[in-house]
C-alpha cells in the first residue's frame, strides 16, 4: 500500500531541515514512483531549488504543464526562471498569476514577495511582504526578506529594526545582510565588517560589501585580496571596488588591467572616476589603453567623466584618449567637448584642429577653433576658422556674432 504523501512529505521537511537534502528527495521520490502525486513533485523542486534551480526547472516546467493554471506551480516556476536569469520568461509565467490557490504560509509570502522583487516590482514585493505579516504573524522568514529589502531601498530605520527583530529569533542572512548595509549606510565601515567577519555571507555581493567596508578602514591590500578570488565572472561593480583597492595599494598595473576589463566590456560607467580620481595622473588609464581598451568605450568614459566632473581632470583623460587614438574623429571630438567644458582656451584651440584636420566640413569644430583663435589674439587665423564655419552650418549663435563683429560673412 502506497504511503501517504502527506505523511512522505513531513518527513522529508524533517529531513530537510536537519541538514539532509538527501534524505528528502529519495523520500519524496520513492513515493512519487510509488503512486504519482504532484505535490511530491512540488516538494522535490522545492528542495532541488535551494541548491541548484536549473535543475529545479524542469520539474516545476513539468507541474505547470500538467496544470496550467494552478498559481503555486507558476510561482515556483517563475522563482527559479529568475534564479537561472531568464527574468523576461518568468514574468510571462506569473502574468495575471492566481494567488487564490495558493498556501499562504510564510514561505510563500515570501516567495511571491521576492519573485515581485526580482522582476523589478519593487512596490508590489514591499506590499507582498507586508501582507505576510499581517497575515501569518511576525515570522523571521518574512521579516528577514522584507529588512534586505527595505534597505536596498534606503529605509535604513525600519531595515535595521527588522533586521535585529529577526536575528532575535534566528539567524538569516537576509537579516545579517540587511543590518551589513545599514552600517555602512550610516558610515560604520567597522560595525558593518564585524558583521560579515563574525557571520560570512556567500556570493561576490558581500564580497563587494566587506571590500568597501575595508577600503572606507583604509585597509586596500585587504580588500584586493578579499575580492580576487571573485573576479573571473565579476560584476561591474565587484570589478570597480577591486580597481579602487589596487589604486589605493599603489598597484596600478593591476588597476589597469582590471580598468580594460571593464573598458573591453563597453560598460565603462564609473571607470573615468575610479582610474584619474584615484590615481590622479591618469596613469592607470594610460596603462589601461596600453592594454587595449577599444576606442568607443574611451569615449563613452571620458563623456561620462565630462558630466560627471567637466574640469581640469576630465580633460587631461580625454587627451590621453584623443592621443591614443589621433585619427579617430570620436576621440578627437570628446577632447574637444572636455576643453571646452572646463574652460581651456588652448586645448580647444588644439583639439579644434585636430577634429577639422580629420573632419574639414565640421561647422562646429571650425567655428570653436575661430573663438578659441580669436581670444589668444590670433586674429588672421581665427578669421580663415570663422569663415569656414559659416561655410558649414549650422552656426551657433556665439560664432555668429563674432564673425559678424571681425566683419566676415558667409560666402
Amino acid at each position: 500500500m502506497p504511503a501517504d504523501p502527506q505523511d512522505v512529505i513531513n518527513k522529508a521537511i524533517a529531513a530537510f531541515q536537519m541538514g539532509s537534502p538527501s534524505s528528502a528527495l529519495q523520500l519524496l521520490r520513492q513515493a512519487h514512483r510509488d503512486a504519482p502525486d504532484p505535490l511530491l513533485r512540488w516538494y522535490e523542486g522545492v528542495i532541488v531549488a535551494a541548491d541548484s534551480p536549473a535543475d529545479a526547472r524542469p520539474l516545476f516546467e513539468e507541474l505547470v504543464a500538467s496544470e496550467p493554471h494552478s498559481g503555486l506551480y507558476r510561482l515556483e516556476l517563475g522563482r527559479v526562471l529568475v534564479a537561472v536569469g531568464e527574468h523576461d520568461l518568468a514574468a510571462e509565467t506569473v502574468e495575471g498569476l492566481d494567488l487564490s490557490d495558493l498556501p499562504f504560509d510564510a514561505r510563500t509570502w515570501r516567495a511571491a514577495g521576492v519573485l515581485s522583487w526580482a522582476l523589478g516590482r519593487r512596490d508590489e514585493a514591499i506590499d507582498l511582504l507586508r501582507c505576510g505579516l499581517a497575515e501569518v504573524g511576525r515570522e523571521p522568514l518574512i521579516l528577514g526578506a522584507l529588512s534586505l529589502r527595505l534597505a536596498w531601498l534606503d529605509e535604513l530605520d525600519e531595515a535595521g529594526a527588522l533586521a535585529r527583530e529577526t536575528l532575535a529569533q534566528v539567524a538569516d542572512d537576509e537579516a545579517t545582510g540587511a543590518l551589513v548595509l545599514v552600517h555602512r549606510g550610516t558610515d560604520d565601515a567597522q560595525a558593518a565588517l564585524d558583521l560579515l567577519t563574525a557571520t560570512p555571507l556567500p556570493g561576490p555581493y558581500w564580497a563587494r560589501q566587506q571590500a568597501e567596508a575595508l577600503l572606507s578602514l583604509e585597509r586596500p591590500d585587504e580588500a584586493l585580496a578579499l575580492v580576487e578570488d571573485h573576479l573571473e565572472d565579476a560584476s561591474l561593480g565587484l570589478l570597480s571596488v577591486a580597481m579602487r583597492a589596487a589604486l589605493r595599494a599603489g598597484k596600478t598595473r593591476r588597476a589597469a588591467d582590471l580598468a580594460s576589463r571593464r573598458l573591453l566590456e563597453g560598460k565603462p560607467r564609473r571607470v573615468h572616476v575610479d582610474l584619474l580620481g584615484e590615481s590622479g595622473d591618469g596613469a592607470a588609464l594610460h596603462l589601461a589603453l596600453e592594454l587595449g581598451a577599444p576606442v568607443d568605450a574611451c569615449v563613452r568614459a571620458v563623456d561620462r567623466w565630462v558630466a560627471i566632473d567637466g574640469g581640469p581632470s576630465a580633460g587631461d583623460a580625454a587627451r590621453l584618449v584623443a592621443e591614443h587614438f589621433p585619427g579617430d574623429v570620436s576621440a578627437q571630438q570628446a577632447w574637444l567637448d572636455a576643453a571646452q567644458a572646463a574652460g581651456d582656451g588652448p586645448a580647444v584651440a588644439q583639439a579644434a584642429q585636430r577634429l577639422v584636420d580629420l573632419q574639414p566640413d565640421s561647422g562646429r569644430a571650425w567655428g570653436l577653433l575661430g573663438m578659441a583663435l580669436g581670444a589668444t589674439g590670433r586674429v588672421q587665423e581665427a578669421r580663415v576658422a570663422l569663415r569656414q564655419a559659416l561655410q558649414h552650418p549650422p552656426v551657433n549663435d556665439a560664432v555668429a556674432a563674432l564673425a559678424a563683429r571681425l566683419g566676415i560673412e558667409a560666402e
